[in-house]
C-alpha cells in the first residue's frame, strides 16, 4: 500500500509545510476517478443489460395487460445502454377471449441519440417495425372485436396543450399485414408487404420548417398502392402534397358494403389513380371577445386544398337488377367499363371549423375518359361505348354552373328492342329504377334509419361507436350551419348549362322490334352526329345545329335473295328543344328544320308493321329522298312540311295466295315533291313530275271470279265507327310518264285457264287535281287530263289507249278510246271453249272502244270489232256450252275477205250497281250467235247494211215454178252476200203443197198447154218461138179450143158422134178437170222451183259447187206460224 499520501501531513504535524502534488500524483488521481466512473459505468451498463430486459419484459406484459384487458406477452426485450438502443420481440396482443392473436409485432426496434439530453426531448435515430400484423374482426351490428380496446383507450377530452417536443430521423414499417374479418359478410380484406418511411420528422423549433418526405406502400387483396408525401405538418404556414397511386385496384373484394338501396350496384371493376393532394393553410386565428375560450374553442385555420392528377375505373360493371320477387326482367342489367379516367384542376377550399360557410368546389380544364362502357343485360350488352370523352369542362360548384367543350362518344353502340307486348328494354330499366328508388325513400325517411337490407352499423352504413359520438357532438354546430346554407341554395337560380360541342363517331344502331307478327330488325352503321353549341340560358337558348349521318347494313339474305342496296340518311339542320312556359315566354314544342337526304332506304325491311292492311308480300323497295324538312310537335298534333324529290326503286312484290308475282318497277320518281301535315292529318299534297319505269303488273281473276287488283288492301274484320268529317286534302299531280311497263292477264275463273301479256307499255298522263278550275264557275268538275298509252299484246299485236281522264275527280268523268290491231285469237280459246264450245285455230283481233262518263255517271260505250281469219275447231267434248252453229255464224258475219266487222255500243249509268259493261257486250255477241240459227239471212241482210228483212224463203205463185221480179230481186241480194262470204254453202229447198196447190198447179199446166199451143202455131207461120209472151185474153180463147181439141179426154158430143162446141168456161173446166195432180207431181213442182232458183242463182255468178239442191220438203209456213201458207223454195246456209 502506498503511504506517501500520508506524508505531508506527518510533515505539517511535525512543523514541515506541505510540498504541492507532483503532476503525477494529480494525474494518477483523475485516472482514479475516470477508472471508477468507468467502473460505476459499466456495472450500470451491465446491470441495465442484464437486469432490465426482465424486469422491462415483465412490467410490459403486465401492465399493458392490465391497461388493455387483454393478454400481452413478448418474446424477449433487448436493451444496448452503451449506444441507447432498445429491441422488443415477439410482441402478442390476445383477442377478448384469449383464444387467436389480436396483434403481434416480430421486431420493434428504437435507437435513441444522445442528443435527447442536451434538447431535452426526445430525439431518435432510428424507429423499427418489423413484420406487423394486426388482425380487426367485424361481428355485426356495428360491434367490433376491439371496441373494448377503444372503450379502455378513449379518455374524457383534456384540455388544449402543447405541441410535444420530439425529432424523428428514420422512421421504417417493413412486412406489415392488416386483416379485416366481416363475418357478416363472411370476407376477409387484407393488407400485405405494407411499408413506410419516414426519413425526418421533427416539431423542434429549430426544425419546424424543414420538410418530410414520408413514403408508403402495401398490397391490398393482391393489389399494389403507394403514397408519397412531401409535408411541413408543423410550420407556421402548414403546406403539403401527398401523391397517391394504384395502377390496378380490384373492386371486387369491396363490392358487398356497397348500399343496398341504391338501384345501381357494382359487380366488378378495377381503379386507377394517381392523385396529388395540395394543401395550403395559414395562421391560425386566435378567438377573441368577452366569450373566448381558448381551452374550448379551436383556433379558426383557413384551408385550401386542391387536387390534381388522374382518377381511372377500368372494366367495370355495375348491375341494374329489379325487385326479386318475378315481378321484373329475370336477368339484371349491368353497366361496366374498362376504364374511366379524370384529369383537371381541382380547387377545394373550406374554412375549418363551426360556422365557417359552405366548401368551395371548382373544376378548370378537366378531362374525363371513359373506355369501354357497356350496359348489358346479363351477359348481352345492350348499349355500349368505346370511348366517352368529356375535354375542357368547368364546374363553378357555388356558381352553379357547368360548362363542357366537347362531349364525344365514340363507337357507340345501342341495341334498341321492343318485345312482343309492345314493352321497350329501357321501360323495364326504368321500372327497376322506379322501384328501387321508392325503397330508397322508405328507408332513408326519416335521415337516421338503416336502408333496407341491411342491419344498422353493417359495413358501407354510418355507425355510431364510442369513438365516434364525441367527433359527432362537436360538429353538430357546423353541420346546422352547413344545412341551412343547401336550403339557401337550393332556393337560389337553377344550374346554368353550356355544352360547346357534342360528336358521336363511328357509331351502330341495331333495332329488333317483336310486336309484329313478323319482327323487324334493322342495323345500322356509321352513325356520326354532331350537334353544339347549346345553352339552357332563356337568353341564349337558340336552335341548336344539328347534323346527322348513318347507313344501313345491307340484308344479304333477303326475300328475293338478293342483298340489300346500302341504304344511308343524313340530315343536316338545326333542332329546337320544347320548353314550359315562364318568364314571360311562351311554350315552346319540339321542332326542327333542316335538309334530310335517304339513299335506298329499305321500306320492305317495315313491312311488317303495314302488313296487316295488304293482301300481298312486299318483298323489296328502296325509298330515295332528297328534300327539305321542317316539322314541329306541337298538343294539337303533328305540323310537318315537306319539299323536295322521291323516288321508290326495285319495287317487288307478291300476292300471299298463291305466291306469285304481282306488282313491279324499276323506278318511280317524285319530282317536285309537296307534301303538308296539320293537325297530324295530310293537307296537302303536290307532285310536279312523275316516272314510271320498267314496271310490271299481274291482273288475276280467280276462280272465285274476284279480281285481285281490288282486293290489295285488307277490309277490317268489324265495321269501325266512323271517323269525323275532315277537310279534304288539296292532291295535285303534274305530268305522268310510263316507260317500258308489261301486264301479264290471267283467268282462272274459265276452264281451261286463260293468260295474256302487255308489253311495251309506254305513254303518259297529264297533269290533274282533285279541286276545281281557278276559273271556272263554282261546282265545275276537275279539269281531265290527257291520256296517251301504247303498247302490244303477245308481243305483237299493237295496242294504243288515247283519251282524257282525272283518277282524282268525284263523281268519275273520263273520255277514253283504245284500240287494238292484229291480236291472235289462238291464245283466246279457253274463253270460246268455256262460252262457245268450240276452240280457236286461226284468226286475229282488232278492237276499237271509246268510253265516255258524263259527271252524271252516263255512260256511252261504242264497241267495234274486228276480226279477220276467224276459223274454230269442232266441237271439244263435254262442254257445258250451248250448242250453237258457231262455225255457220262466223261464215254468216265474215265477208270476201273473212273480216267479221261488229259495232256494239252500250249506254247505261255507273251509278246502277247492277250496270256492268262487259257482260253486256258477251251478251249482244251470244245474240249474233243465236241469230244466226233463228234468222241468217237476216244477219246477212244486216250486215250488208239493208234492212233486217229476212230472205231466207223466194216465194212463187202457187202451182208455178217461174220467179218473179221481187223474188230475183231477192236471189241477186242472195248472191251478193254469198260471193261476198266464199264460206258459205247454199241449200236450195223446194216446197209444194198437194192440196194447196192443186187448183193452181191445173192452172198453171193449162196456161203452159196454151202456151206451147202458142208456140207451135208462130213456129207453122214461121215465126220465132223462143221469146214467146203469155197469151193475151183474146187468144186465150182461140187457143183454149186449140188446146182443147187436141186434147185426147171425153168431151160431150152430138148424135152424130162428133165433139160438140162447147163455151169456153166449160172447155176449161174439162181440161182443168183431166189434168192430173198427185204427190209425184208436186215432188217435181218443188223441184223445179228450186232448181229455177239454183239456175239464177247461178247465173248471177254463184259456183255451183257452192248451191245443193235438197230433196222437195213438206208444206211451208210462212216467217210467222199465223201467216198464210206461201209456196216457194225455202233457203239454207251452211259452212264449210
Amino acid at each position: 500500500m502506498d503511504n506517501s499520501a500520508d506524508q505531508p501531513a506527518a510533515a505539517g504535524a511535525s512543523g514541515l509545510e506541505p510540498q504541492p502534488p507532483s503532476q503525477r500524483a494529480v494525474a494518477w488521481r483523475w485516472l482514479r476517478a475516470a477508472g471508477l466512473a468507468l467502473a460505476g459505468l459499466l456495472l450500470f451498463w451491465l446491470l441495465a443489460w442484464a437486469g432490465l430486459p426482465p424486469l422491462l419484459k415483465w412490467q410490459l406484459e403486465r401492465q399493458a395487460g392490465a391497461a388493455l384487458g387483454r393478454k400481452v406477452s413478448v418474446e424477449r426485450v433487448e436493451l444496448k445502454p452503451w449506444s441507447l438502443e432498445f429491441e422488443l420481440r415477439g410482441l402478442r396482443l390476445l383477442d377478448a377471449q384469449g383464444q387467436g392473436e389480436q396483434f403481434t409485432l416480430e421486431r420493434l426496434y428504437l435507437d435513441l441519440d444522445a442528443r435527447s439530453l442536451l434538447r431535452l426531448a426526445p430525439v431518435l435515430d432510428a424507429l423499427e417495425f418489423d413484420r406487423p400484423h394486426f388482425r380487426l374482426r367485424h361481428l355485426g351490428g356495428g360491434r367490433y372485436d376491439v371496441d373494448d380496446l377503444v372503450a379502455r383507450l378513449l379518455k374524457p377530452e383534456q384540455p388544449a396543450s402543447e405541441l410535444p417536443r420530439f425529432a424523428l430521423f428514420q422512421l421504417q414499417l417493413r412486412e406489415g399485414a392488416i386483416d379485416f374479418i366481416d363475418e357478416p359478410l363472411k370476407r376477409t380484406q387484407q393488407i400485405r408487404q405494407l411499408k413506410l418511411e419516414l426519413p425526418f420528422l421533427s416539431s423542434l423549433e429549430a426544425q419546424r420548417e424543414a420538410k418530410s418526405e414520408p413514403s408508403l406502400s402495401f398490397l391490398l387483396n393482391g393489389d399494389p398502392v403507394d403514397a408519397k408525401a412531401l409535408l411541413q405538418p408543423f410550420a407556421q404556414a402548414r403546406q403539403g402534397e401527398a401523391r397517391l397511386h394504384s395502377a390496378a385496384l380490384d373492386l371486387a373484394p369491396y363490392l358487398p358494403y356497397w348500399p343496398a338501396t341504391l338501384p345501381l350496384r357494382p359487380t366488378r371493376g378495377q381503379l386507377e389513380f394517381d392523385l396529388t393532394l395540395r394543401l395550403a393553410a395559414g395562421a391560425p386565428k386566435a378567438q377573441t371577445g368577452a366569450d373566448a375560450k381558448p381551452a374550448q374553442q379551436p383556433a379558426m385555420t383557413q384551408t385550401a386544398l386542391s387536387l390534381a392528377g388522374h382518377l381511372g375505373l377500368q372494366d367495370v360493371e355495375l348491375e341494374w337488377a329489379g325487385e326479386r320477387d318475378g315481378a321484373s326482367a329475370a336477368q339484371p342489367m349491368r353497366l361496366r367499363w374498362d376504364r374511366l379516367r379524370f384529369d383537371g384542376q381541382t380547387r377545394l377550399g373550406w374554412p375549418i371549423g363551426a360556422g365557417q360557410g359552405s366548401p368551395a368546389l371548382e373544376l378548370e380544364d378537366s378531362r374525363l375518359q371513359v373506355d369501354g362502357l357497356a350496359l348489358c343485360e346479363g351477359e348481352q350488352p345492350q348499349a355500349s361505348l368505346a370511348r366517352l370523352l368529356l375535354s375542357d369542362a368547368k364546374l363553378d360548384l357555388a356558381g352553379r354552373s357547368l360548362a363542357v367543350g366537347e362531349l364525344r362518344l365514340e363507337r357507340p353502340e345501342l341495341q334498341l328492342q321492343r318485345d312482343a307486348q309492345q314493352r321497350w328494354m329501357f321501360e323495364r330499366w326504368l321500372t327497376a329504377l322506379l322501384r328501387k328508388s321508392d325503397h330508397l325513400g322508405a328507408g332513408t325517411q326519416g335521415g337516421t334509419g338503416p336502408g333496407p337490407g341491411r342491419q344498422a352499423g353493417q359495413p358501407g352504413e354510418p355507425e355510431k361507436t364510442a369513438a365516434s359520438t364525441a367527433a359527432g357532438q362537436a360538429g353538430q354546430a357546423g353541420q346546422t350551419i352547413q344545412a341551412d346554407q343547401a336550403n339557401r341554395d337550393d332556393k337560389a337560380a337553377g344550374w346554368q348549362l353550356q355544352l360547346a360541342r357534342f360528336q358521336l363517331a363511328d357509331g351502330r344502331l341495331g333495332f329488333t322490334d317483336r310486336s309484329p307478327v313478323r319482327p323487324v330488325r334493322l342495323q345500322a352503321e356509321a352513325l356520326q352526329l354532331k350537334a353544339g353549341p347549346w345553352s339552357n340560358a332563356p337568353q341564349a337558348q337558340q336552335a341548336l345545329p344539328l347534323e346527322l349521318s348513318l347507313q344501313l347494313v345491307p340484308d344479304k339474305t333477303g326475300k328475293t335473295g338478293q342483298a340489300d342496296s346500302h341504304a344511308a340518311l343524313r340530315y343536316q339542320g338545326r333542332l329546337l328543344l320544347p320548353s314550359p312556359a315562364g318568364d314571360g315566354q311562351a311554350a315552346r314544342s319540339l321542332a326542327s328544320q333542316g335538309r334530310l337526304e335517304l339513299d335506298d332506304l329499305p321500306l320492305h325491311r317495315l313491312e311488317p308493321y303495314f302488313a296487316a292492311a295488304l293482301n300481298l308480300e312486299l318483298l323489296r323497295a328502296e325509298l330515295g329522298l332528297r328534300a327539305q324538312l321542317s316539322l314541329s310537335l306541337p298538343p294539337q298534333g303533328l305540323q310537318l312540311a315537306l319539299r323536295g324529290d322521291a323516288e321508290v326503286k326495285q319495287l317487288r312484290t307478291s300476292q300471299l295466295e298463291p305466291a306469285e308475282r304481282l306488282l313491279d318497277w324499276k323506278s318511280l320518281g317524285l319530282r317536285g315533291l309537296q307534301i303538308d301535315l296539320e293537325s297530324g292529318a295530310l293537307s296537302r299534297l303536290k307532285v310536279a313530275e312523275t316516272a314510271l319505269s320498267d314496271y310490271y303488273a299481274r291482273i288475276l281473276i280467280d276462280p272465285q271470279g274476284r279480281i285481285n287488283l281490288q282486293q290489295l288492301l285488307r277490309q277490317p274484320a268489324t265495321a269501325s265507327a266512323r271517323a269525323p268529317a275532315q277537310t279534304q286534302a288539296r292532291l295535285e299531280f303534274g305530268p305522268i310518264s310510263f316507260v317500258n311497263g308489261q301486264v301479264d292477264f290471267a283467268d282462272r275463273f274459265i276452264r281451261p285457264n286463260y293468260s295474256a301479256r302487255l308489253s311495251e307499255l309506254s305513254g303518259s298522263l297529264g297533269g290533274f287535281s282533285n279541286q276545281q278550275p281557278a276559273s271556272g264557275p263554282a261546282g265545275q268538275a276537275p279539269e281531265l287530263a290527257a291520256l296517251s298509252l301504247r303498247g302490244k299484246v303477245e308481243g305483237q299485236a299493237s295496242l294504243a289507249l288515247d283519251g282524257r281522264i282525272n283518277p282524282l275527280a268525284q263523281p268519275l268523268a273520263l273520255d277514253i278510246q283504245g284500240r287494238v290491231d292484229d291480236l291472235e285469237l289462238p291464245p283466246l280459246s279457253p274463253y270460246s271453249v268455256k262460252y262457245a264450245g268450240h276452240g280457236i285455230e286461226r284468226g286475229k283481233l282488232g278492237m276499237t272502244v271509246r268510253y265516255q262518263i258524263a259527271s252524271d255517271g252516263q255512260l256511252q260505250a261504242s264497241n267495234q270489232i274486228l276480226l279477220k281469219q276467224l276459223q274454230f275447231s269442232d266441237r271439244v267434248e263435254g262442254s257445258e256450252a250451248p250448242n250453237l252453229p258457231i262455225r255457220l255464224a262466223v261464215a254468216l258475219l265474215a265477208d270476201s275477205k273473212g273480216v267479221i266487222d261488229l259495232n256494239l255500243p252500250v249506254s247505261g249509268s255507273i251509278n246502277d250497281p247492277q250496270f256492268r259493261v262487259g257482260p253486256i257486250v258477251w251478251r249482244m255477241v251470244l245474240n249474233l250467235i243465236g241469230k244466226a240459227v233463228t234468222a241468217p239471212f237476216a244477219l246477212i241482210a244486216q250486215a250488208l247494211g239493208g234492212s233486217a228483212e229476212d230472205f231466207s224463203q223466194i216465194d212463187f205463185a202457187p202451182g208455178k215454178s217461174e220467179l218473179d221480179a221481187k223474188a230475183r230481186a231477192r236471189l241477186e241480194q242472195v248472191a251478193q252476200a254469198m260471193a261476198q262470204r266464199p264460206a258459205l254453202r247454199l241449200t236450195l229447198e223446194g216446197q209444194s203443197d198437194l192440196e194447196r196447190e192443186r187448183r193452181a198447179y191445173q192452172q198453171a199446166q193449162l196456161q203452159q198447154r196454151l202456151l206451147q199451143e202458142k208456140r207451135r202455131q208462130l213456129e207453122r207461120l214461121g215465126q220465132a218461138s223462143e221469146a214467146v209472151t203469155p197469151p193475151t185474153a183474146a187468144e186465150s180463147a182461140e187457143l183454149l179450143a186449140a188446146v182443147y181439141r187436141r186434147a185426147d179426154i171425153p168431151k160431150p158430143r152430138n148424135l152424130v158422134g162428133l165433139a160438140k162446141t162447147l163455151p169456153a168456161a166449160e172447155m176449161e173446166a174439162l181440161l182443168l178437170a183431166s189434168i192430173p195432180v198427185d204427190a209425184d207431181r208436186m215432188r217435181e213442182l218443188a223441184l223445179a222451183r228450186a232448181t229455177a232458183v239454183r239456175d239464177v242463182l247461178a247465173g248471177l255468178g254463184i259456183d255451183h259447187e257452192r248451191l245443193y239442191l235438197l230433196a222437195p220438203g213438206g208444206p211451208l209456213q210462212g216467217a210467222n206460224g199465223d201467216a198464210p201458207w206461201q209456196a216457194g223454195v225455202v233457203l239454207g246456209l251452211r259452212s264449210e
